[in-house]
C-alpha cells in the first residue's frame, strides 16, 4: 500500500508510534498539558456563552411577565372606567422620564387670570369683569393675579382693578424650541408656568365660579372633564395645583412635542390622556363640575336662550365665549343680564346686583309644567311698555308663570307688534322643562308681505325634532279669492301660504326633512293684505291624551275606558273625530291638517323652544354667521301657548273679531276639505255658516257627545 500523501506534523519524539485513541486518553506524552489547557479554555468559553443565553432568556421571560401584568392592570382599568388606556402617544414617555423635583404641600388660595396677550390696549369685557367678580365673591382668595403683557384699559378694568394684583409677563414665542404664535397657546403656557411657580387656582376669563372649592385645596392637582365622561379631555380653563406639583411637571414637560397646528391637543386632549397613567398625582372632577352645559348647539341654547338649567351640580361654569360671542353674546350689557331671564343670566345676575334683591321676584324660577289649571303655559302680548331696550330684549309673560321670552334684533312698531327683519332676528320662547312635544297648542297673530319660499313663521323643537310652519308658494290659478282685489301696491307680491314640515336629527350631525309627513300649503294666501291674521297650531299626537275642554278629565277617563274595553282603534277614532294629529288654523278655520302625522318619542318628548321668524341653524352652529336662508320678514303680536290641544270652539273664541270677518262670510268661498290630497270647492249654504264652519261645529258637537256615550 503506497504511503499517504498526508503527513501531519508531529513533535519530536523518541517514538513515532501513534497509539490508538482509547489509549491516548491516558497516555502521557509531551503535549498533554498544552491540550488540557486548550480544552479547559474552550469549555469555559462555551459555558460562559450558555449562561449569557440563559440570562437573556430569563430576562425576556421576566419582561414578558411584566407586560402581562401591565396588560392585566390595564384590563382592570378598562373595567373600572370603561376606557382603554392609551399607551402609544409619545408624550407618555416624556412624562414618565420627567425628573421630579420638590413640590408644595398645599394648594394656596390664590386665583390666576390671564389677559392682554393678543395686542395693545385690550379692553375688559363684561363677561371678564363678572368672572373676576365671581372669583372674588365666591372663592374669596387671598390674591387674584391678572397676568398680562399688554395692560387692559377701559371702565370695566378700572372697576375690577381694586380686586386685582397685576403681574406683567413676557410675550412667549416658543417653548422647548417649538414655536408658539397664537395668543391662546401663549396663555396655555403662561398658566402652567404661573402654577409651577406660585400654585393656586387658574380660571379662564369666561369661567364663572359658582361655589367654594375649599374642599379641594388639600389635593395635589385638579382638572375637570370636558364632555360627558371626559370624551373631549380635561379642560385647562380651570386648574388647581400645588406649587410645582408632580403632574404639572410632567404636563409641562410634555410640551416638548407641542404643535401649534393642533388647536386643543395640549390644552384639553393631552391631559385627559395622561391622567389615567398617574392617578395618584391628579384629581379629576366630573363633567358637570365646570364644563357643563357644553359648547355644542344644545349647550349654548340651554345657557343663552332657555331658562331650563339651574347649575345645581356645578362648582362653576364655562360660558364658551369663543363660540357664543358672534351671536349669542353680541351686544351683551349689564341691562341685558339684569332683564333677560335665561339659565346663564339668572345665575350670574347676583354678581351685578351686589346683594340687592332682584326687583322681579321669581323671574328666574324654573318650572317643569304650567301652574295654571287651564294649562296655559305663557301669554306674551309683545307690548313695549315698561321693558328696557336691550338686545336681546325681554318678551314679558303675563300668564303668571314667569315664562318670559326674548327678542333678538326685533323692533316695536306703532301697532305694538314686534317687527322682524327677515335676516338675523327672531322671537324665542323657552317653555317649562317637561312641556310635551306631542300635546301642544300655539296661538299667534302675524302679518307679512314677504313672498319668500320656506320662510320660517314658527318652529317648535326638541333636541332632535322640529316642526316648521313655513311659507310655500301658491300657483296663482289655485289661489282662493276671498275678497275683492285692491290696488294696494303691497299686493304686488307672489302669493304664499303656510305648510307644515317636519325635520329630524337622524344622527348627531344631519337634520333631514321627512317628506312622507309633509303637509302642503292651502289655497289661502297669507301675504296679500296689510292686516294681522290669527294662526293656531295644534299638536295632538299622544294616543293616551284626549282633546281638552271643560270636561277634559272626564273625557280622558272615558277614552282610557274605551281603550281598555273596546280597543285602541275605537279610542283613536273618537280622538281623531275631534282633532287630527297636526292641524293649522287661520282666522278660525282649519287650513292644513294631517291625521297620520307622528314623530317617535325617541326624537324627543319635551319642547326645547319655540321660534318665530327664524330658527336655530341646522347646518352650522352658533359660532358661525347666522343662517338667514329660512328667516321670514314679518310682524308678530299676542302669542299664547298651552300645554294641551285646544278644542275648535276654544280656537274660534281666541279671535272673535278675526273669525266674524273671516273669508267664509263672503258670498262665495272655497270651502276646504282634505280629500285624496286635493281641495274640493263647495258653495256656501248660509252667509253666517260656511261649509267649513259647519264641519268644525259638527266635530265640536261630537266631542261634547263623548260624555253621553254608553259603554
Amino acid at each position: 500500500m503506497p504511503p499517504s500523501t498526508f503527513n501531519p506534523r508531529r513533535p519530536p519524539s523518541t517514538s513515532s508510534t501513534r497509539l490508538p485513541l482509547h489509549h491516548q486518553r491516558h497516555h502521557h506524552h509531551p503535549y498533554k498539558s498544552s491540550t488540557t489547557a486548550t480544552v479547559t479554555t474552550f469549555a469555559s468559553r462555551f459555558l460562559h456563552k450558555r449562561w449569557i443565553l440563559r440570562l437573556v432568556l430569563a430576562t425576556g421571560f421576566l419582561y414578558f411577565l411584566c407586560q402581562q401584568f401591565s396588560l392585566f392592570s390595564t384590563s382592570n382599568s378598562i373595567t373600572a372606567t370603561g376606557k382603554k388606556l392609551d399607551l402609544t402617544f409619545p408624550e407618555l414617555a416624556v412624562a414618565k422620564r420627567t425628573k421630579l423635583t420638590t413640590q408644595g404641600d398645599r394648594i394656596p388660595k390664590i386665583v390666576h387670570f390671564i389677559h392682554g396677550l393678543k395686542g395693545p390696549d385690550p379692553t375688559l369685557d363684561l363677561a371678564h369683569y363678572i368672572a373676576i367678580k365671581a372669583a372674588h365673591d365666591v372663592i374669596q382668595p387671598d390674591t387674584i393675579y391678572l397676568h398680562y403683557h399688554y395692560q387692559p384699559t377701559g371702565e370695566l378694568f378700572e372697576r375690577a382693578k381694586p380686586m386685582l394684583t397685576l403681574r406683567h409677563v413676557p410675550l412667549i414665542d416658543n417653548i422647548f424650541g417649538r414655536p408658539v404664535q397664537h395668543f391662546a397657546h401663549r396663555a396655555d403656557v403662561v398658566r402652567l408656568e404661573a402654577l409651577r411657580e406660585l400654585g393656586g387656582i387658574y380660571f379662564d376669563l369666561d369661567l364663572f365660579a359658582l361655589k367654594s372649592v375649599d374642599h379641594l385645596l388639600d389635593q395635589e392637582f385638579v382638572m375637570g372633564q370636558e364632555g360627558k365622561d371626559g370624551f373631549v379631555g380635561l379642560c385647562n380653563a380651570m386648574m388647581m395645583s400645588r406649587p410645582n406639583s408632580r403632574f404639572l411637571q410632567r404636563y409641562y414637560n410634555s410640551y416638548r412635542t407641542f404643535d401649534m397646528s393642533q388647536w386643543n391637543y395640549h390644552s384639553v386632549v393631552l391631559p385627559g390622556k395622561l391622567a389615567p397613567h398617574f392617578p395618584d398625582e391628579i384629581t379629576v372632577l366630573g363633567y358637570k363640575a365646570f364644563f357643563w352645559p357644553l359648547w355644542d348647539t344644545i349647550g349654548l341654547r340651554t345657557m343663552y336662550l332657555e331658562k331650563s338649567y339651574d347649575f345645581a351640580e356645578n362648582l362653576g361654569t364655562h360660558i364658551w365665549e369663543s363660540p357664543a360671542k358672534k351671536h349669542l353674546m353680541q351686544d351683551l350689557t349689564e341691562e341685558t343680564v339684569l332683564n333677560v331671564d335665561t339659565s346663564l343670566y339668572c345665575k350670574i345676575r347676583p354678581y351685578l346686583l351686589d346683594g340687592r334683591p332682584d326687583p322681579r321676584q321669581d323671574a328666574c324660577k324654573i318650572l317643569a309644567h304650567t301652574e295654571r289649571a287651564d294649562q296655559l303655559v305663557g301669554h306674551w302680548p309683545l307690548q313695549k311698555d315698561g321693558i328696557p331696550e336691550t338686545n336681546p330684549m325681554r318678551a314679558d309673560d303675563v300668564s303668571g308663570n314667569q315664562v318670559s321670552g326674548l327678542i333678538r334684533n326685533g323692533i316695536y312698531g306703532n301697532d305694538d307688534g314686534v317687527h322682524l327683519n327677515g335676516e338675523d332676528s327672531y322671537i324665542f320662547m323657552g317653555l317649562p322643562t317637561n312641556t310635551s312635544f306631542h300635546t301642544l297648542t300655539i296661538s299667534w297673530w302675524m302679518k307679512t308681505h314677504s313672498d319668500k319660499e320656506n320662510g320660517t313663521a314658527v318652529v317648535i323643537q326638541t333636541d332632535r325634532a322640529k316642526i316648521y310652519v313655513r311659507t310655500e308658494a301658491l300657483i296663482p290659478s289655485m289661489v282662493a279669492t276671498t275678497r275683492p282685489a285692491t290696488s294696494n301696491s303691497n299686493n304686488a307680491v307672489d302669493p304664499v301660504s303656510l305648510s307644515l314640515a317636519t325635520v329630524l336629527l337622524e344622527d348627531d350631525w344631519s337634520w333631514r326633512a321627512q317628506p312622507d309627513i309633509l303637509v302642503h300649503a292651502n289655497p289661502f294666501p297669507v301675504n296679500q293684505d296689510d292686516k294681522y291674521h290669527h294662526f293656531v297650531l295644534v299638536i295632538d299626537s299622544d294616543p293616551s291624551y284626549v282633546l281638552s275642554s271643560s270636561s277634559k278629565d272626564k273625557k280622558k277617563q272615558r277614552l282610557q275606558e274605551d281603550q281598555d274595553q273596546e280597543g285602541e282603534q275605537h279610542a283613536q277614532a273618537l280622538k281623531h273625530s275631534l282633532h287630527p294629529s297636526l292641524a293649522l288654523y287661520m282666522d278660525g278655520h282649519a287650513i292644513a291638517s294631517s291625521a297620520n302625522w307622528k314623530v317617535l318619542k325617541a326624537y324627543g318628548s319635551f319642547v326645547r323652544g319655540v321660534w318665530f321668524g327664524s330658527s336655530e341653524p341646522e347646518h352650522s352652529n352658533y359660532q358661525d354667521p347666522w343662517d338667514t336662508s329660512n328667516s321670514l320678514k314679518a310682524s308678530y303680536r299676542d302669542i299664547q301657548i298651552w300645554e294641551r290641544p285646544l278644542a275648535v270652539k276654544e280656537i274660534q273664541q281666541l279671535a272673535p273679531i278675526s273669525f266674524s270677518n273671516a273669508p267664509h262670510q263672503d258670498d262665495k268661498v272655497s270651502s276646504l276639505s282634505s280629500t285624496q290630497g286635493g281641495w274640493k270647492e263647495e258653495e256656501e249654504e248660509d252667509k253666517e255658516k260656511g261649509g267649513l264652519q259647519e264641519q268644525e261645529q259638527e266635530q265640536e258637537e261630537e266631542g261634547e257627545d263623548i260624555d253621553q256615550l254608553e259603554d
